[in-house]
């Protein structure tokens, strides 16, 4: 069942400088995919390509000049004109690239998973600790009393990535757009990013746009990619399809950078 579908988004910046002429750079052309509910789509392409600015799109932090987003069914741009409503965040979360950055070292984890659990008004006060606790089970910190109390500054890049999947998951969304969630973690760890993506995706049926530069990454845990270069959608199918027989020459060339054979075997 379709969950998302972008429609001829288009997306122009306008630059300009003290010494130059105002000039257009057009970060996204005509782009148009779908997500499928419980599916794990790669969004693929180098620094620049424009995923990113697709990414922001999709949650609603950044508007395109032109298209249609649908959301089970519903085009949102024509109902939430303004910023996206809570109901649209629920359904649609985000995992930012810097793990470091993306949490606040002045408040515990617990704090931070439960801002959006009150927010959104899922559980009472008193239901408040035990669902912080399932949420930090689910994603592997253990013992949960101690994780829950402790501050950003005192956890790995690792433990952080996991605390903002957490938090992405305590409002029950249907996709989660992740940002090169891997990009900043040391190659060790990555692999445990990847496959604890991977079985969130069977146990919770989500569905998840991955955005990365990183092919080996793509290829081991999604299911389609979309190649993106320069603001163009160039190649997209099935992904052992796409990386057996490319048919842009981009493609082969992000196929060449691929040099981590540990990413070889996909997860079951």
């Amino acid at each position: 069942m379709e969950l998302l579908r972008l429609c001829h988004i288009t997306r122009t910046y306008q630059s300009s400088g003290l010494m130059r002429r105002r000039s257009a750079v057009e970060a996204l052309r005509d782009v148009s995919f779908h997500v499928n509910a419980g599916e794990i789509v790669g969004l693929i392409g180098a620094s620049g390509s424009g995923k990113s600015t697709l990414g922001r799109i999709i949650l609603r932090l950044e508007k395109a000049d032109r298209g249609e987003l649908w959301l089970n069914g519903c085009e949102v741009f024509q109902s939430e004109r303004r910023a996206a409503s809570y109901a649209y965040r629920s359904l649609v979360q985000m995992i930012f690239q810097d793990p470091f950055a993306s949490l606040n070292p002045a408040h515990t984890v617990a704090y931070h998973l439960e801002r959006p659990l009150l927010r959104h008004g899922l559980v009472t006060r008193g239901e408040l600790q035990k669902r912080v606790h399932e949420l930090l089970h689910m994603v592997g910190l253990t013992p949960v009393e101690r994780m829950a109390s402790a501050y950003p500054y005192a956890l790995s890049g690792g433990q952080r990535q996991r605390v903002a999947i957490a938090r992405a998951l305590a409002v029950n969304p249907k996709l989660i757009v992740a940002d090169e969630p891997t990009s900043m973690l040391d190659v060790s760890i990555r692999m445990d990013i990847l496959n604890l993506l991977a079985r969130l995706r069977r146990e919770q049926g989500l569905a998840l746009l991955l955005i990365t530069h990183d092919l080996a990454s793509a290829r081991y845990l999604t299911d389609r990619l979309i190649v993106l270069n320069k603001g163009v959608i160039v190649e997209s199918g099935p992904t052992d399809e796409v990386i057996a027989h490319p048919r842009d020459p981009y493609t082969a060339l992000l196929l060449d950078a691929i040099r981590n054979p540990r990413l070889e075997r996909r997860p079951s």
